[in-house]
């Protein structure tokens, strides 16, 4: 059974409207190893683009211990159609919801899921979403107010 995250992460009533017309679940740490197998599939295909910097084993100890979030837009629990993983981040002057990963089939789900997640974290206080993702989500981003003020760069050393 999919639910609505536990009372320490619950969301008022207008976010709970959203979450259902989006079929867009918060799963609590208690649901989600039983939730796993059918996640994992969804989450494997974006994977590659945290490029070793964690993997699915990392993200679902993450979230059991409560500094990751699991979220899923699904009728179901054999219908599991996107993943999306956030973790609260504190930083010296301000509090970011960083999204660590989207997944999923259709990418009109992840956009109507933008405007819960973001609610979702200035309940918690963060005054700054944040994410990485692959170049040619740009434009997709820009329309739902993301900018792209740095640039990520990388060095294998």
């Amino acid at each position: 059974m999919i639910s609505l995250p536990n009372t320490s992460t619950q969301p008022t009533n207008e976010i709970a409207e959203k979450m259902e017309a989006l079929r867009l679940h918060g799963v609590p740490a208690p649901h989600i190893p039983g939730l796993w197998p059918h996640v994992l599939p969804v989450m494997e295909a974006a994977e590659g683009f945290w490029r070793g910097r964690m993997d699915a084993k990392h993200v679902l100890h993450e979230c059991m211990m409560g500094r990751m979030q699991l979220w899923v837009v699904a009728d179901s629990i054999d219908d599991i159609e996107a993943v999306i993983v956030t973790q609260v981040c504190d930083y010296p002057t301000r509090r970011a919801c960083r999204i660590v990963l989207i997944s999923g089939s259709d990418m009109k789900l992840w956009e109507d899921a933008d405007e819960v997640v973001t609610a979702w974290g200035k309940e918690r206080g963060c005054s700054l979403m944040e994410a990485t993702g692959r170049r040619g989500l740009k434009s997709k981003m820009k329309a739902h107010g993301w900018t792209s003020p740095t640039a990520v760069y990388e060095k294998e050393i």
